[in-house]
């Protein structure tokens, strides 16, 4: 997800509900600003799927 998109999903979330809508590296220590490339535009099939399975755990545990 491009920053961009990031920014239009939170617009999009029903009233006082914003702050629900956060990146998946906002719960993995130093990497709060990272985003997960979109493989279908970059074609980085294994490096979408290597973040995933870095930021998983992290996000899981926190929620």
């Amino acid at each position: 997800m491009t920053p961009i998109i990031f920014r239009d999903a939170k617009n999009m979330a029903p009233a006082g509900l914003e702050n629900k809508v956060r990146g998946i590296f906002e719960a993995t220590p130093g990497k709060e600003k990272r985003y997960i490339v979109d493989p279908w535009i970059t074609h980085r099939f294994q490096d979408t799927y290597n973040s995933l399975s870095e930021s998983f755990p992290n996000c899981l545990v926190e929620n």
